[in-house]
């Protein structure tokens, strides 16, 4: 970032942060969580498993969003972008808050499946 010079101290310890083994198990934990709750959506959900399944979507797709953040800062905006893998979050994130923005207006429209469709096409590129 054009901001933070690149040995500043708190660059410094986000880069160890981002590139710890267990910073990346904690993430790919979450992904396989999304995964699964992602799986669990249907017609004719209850109440209580909408609200259970809604929270779980809000949580880790604010982990994904932290995660993203994360990476521009230590990496920078342009260097996150050039790592294809990078650009496939971004925009799998983008989806999810997308997603966010029409279930909470009411809309009955059914995103989730877009950010399969994305996620698919996007690591099928790569």
């Amino acid at each position: 970032m054009f901001c933070i010079p690149p040995l500043h101290p708190i660059r410094v310890k986000l880069r160890a942060i981002v590139y710890d083994p267990s910073f990346e198990r904690f993430i790919n934990g979450c992904i396989f969580l999304s995964s699964i709750t992602l799986a669990l959506e249907r017609p004719g959900i209850g109440p209580v498993e909408r609200w259970f399944l809604d929270f779980c979507n809000t949580f880790l797709n604010g982990i994904f969003l932290l995660e993203c953040i994360l990476k521009i800062i230590v990496l920078s905006f342009w260097a996150y972008l050039a790592d294809k893998w990078n650009r496939m979050d971004m925009s799998i994130v983008f989806i999810a808050y997308v997603d966010e923005i029409v279930t909470r207006t009411g809309a009955d429209v059914g995103t989730g499946a877009l950010k399969v469709r994305l996620s698919l096409s996007l690591s099928l590129s790569l």
